[in-house]
């Protein structure tokens, strides 16, 4: 009787061991999920930052009006078709002209507003938020900006049917009553 009680006793020993090494991992599964939810939290906020940058357009961050009038020229040079060395130089040299920019300064300006026009296949569907900058122009601003746009059109002769086009739309745009106010 007393081995079936020293038995029972080891038995009841090792079934109480068994619990409590048992509630130990249970205890580490929840501390390791805890420090996982802190993970998540965290993990949370950053996938938030990155999404608003990937989701982030840099042409909304045009604010200067010579920038957006650059893609104005530079999309009006490619109505055309390819953008031609002379219209480069023509475009160049009217935003040497009216802007005062340097030659290098001017070269800088195109190449940024062409990487950021660069995978936009049709500018009209961005034009509302590309004239945000100019809306606060004077009207003979307004009217500089369209003629800088027909002259870069009428650089290789006549200017092009879709050229002329962009700008009409890009006119009416600008000088439209409905025109919203930023």
């Amino acid at each position: 009787m007393t081995l079936v009680a020293v038995l029972g006793a080891i038995a009841a020993g090792l079934f109480f061991l068994y619990r409590v090494l048992n509630a130990i991992e249970m205890g580490k599964d929840a501390v390791d999920k805890g420090i996982d939810l802190a993970k998540d939290s965290k993990a949370m906020v950053r996938r938030a930052k990155w999404n608003r940058k990937k989701n982030y357009d840099p042409r909304d961050q045009l604010i200067d009006p010579r920038e957006v009038a650059t893609v104005l020229l530079l999309e009006t040079a490619k109505c055309g078709g390819e953008i031609t060395a002379t219209q480069k130089q023509n475009i160049s040299q009217i935003m040497q002209r009216e802007f005062d920019f340097s030659d290098s300064e001017a070269a800088e300006m195109m190449a940024s507003v062409t990487y950021l026009t660069r995978d936009v296949p049709d500018v009209e569907n961005i034009l509302i938020r590309l004239l945000k900058p100019i809306h606060h122009m004077s009207d003979q601003d307004k009217q500089d900006l369209i003629k800088m746009m027909f002259d870069v059109a009428s650089t290789d002769g006549k200017a092009d049917p879709y050229q002329e086009r962009f700008i009409s739309v890009v006119k009416g745009k600008l000088f439209s009553q409905n025109a919203p106010k930023f």
